[in-house]
């Protein structure tokens, strides 16, 4: 029986096929690596990069509020040390029992780590959702593309409130 990641890389991957190389990773070179390594296609303006893949059972009262499970640590340094080094990095979260996918950067699924109710997540992160049964494979790049945009603004943004030399 497939695990819920592995069927939602079974899915992205059907709906990329043919757009994009990707590679699943899964810790093959080393503790706290992202699930999926993809190449995107030389005429798009999306860069390649890493994915960290993510279902979850949402809290089943709206306003109960909640961190990202099993998004270790470890997984957290990994992409915050890749982010700032302009190594795009994003958390694909899919709410199971939903037709929804989050295409976080790793600016946003840093700042979504945060305890937060699911209607704040869904009021803040909305932008950076598709509906599986409508998106194409272009809207699907284009939403990785966006939000590694957001997430570079974000970034730049929270480095300069926090003023040159210092370090979170």
């Amino acid at each position: 029986m497939r695990l819920p990641e592995q069927k939602l890389w079974d899915r992205l991957s059907h709906l990329m096929f043919g757009v994009w190389q990707a590679q699943r990773v899964e810790n093959r070179v080393g503790i706290n690596t992202p699930d999926v390594f993809f190449a995107s296609p030389a005429d798009s303006t999306c860069p390649s990069g890493w994915i960290e893949l993510k279902v979850y059972n949402p809290p089943v009262r709206i306003e109960t509020r909640w961190r990202l499970p099993h998004w270790t640590p470890g997984q957290q340094d990994w992409a915050r040390r890749m982010a700032a080094c302009g190594s795009p990095v994003w958390l694909v979260v899919h709410f199971a029992n939903t037709d929804r996918i989050y295409v976080l950067g790793a600016h946003e699924a840093l700042e979504a780590q945060n305890k937060i109710s699911l209607f704040d997540f869904r009021r803040r992160y909305d932008a950076c959702s598709l509906s599986w049964k409508h998106a194409t494979a272009q809207e699907i790049l284009d939403r990785f593309e966006e939000s590694w945009y957001d997430s570079c603004v974000g970034a730049a943004m929270a480095s300069i409130a926090v003023g040159p030399g210092s370090r979170k």
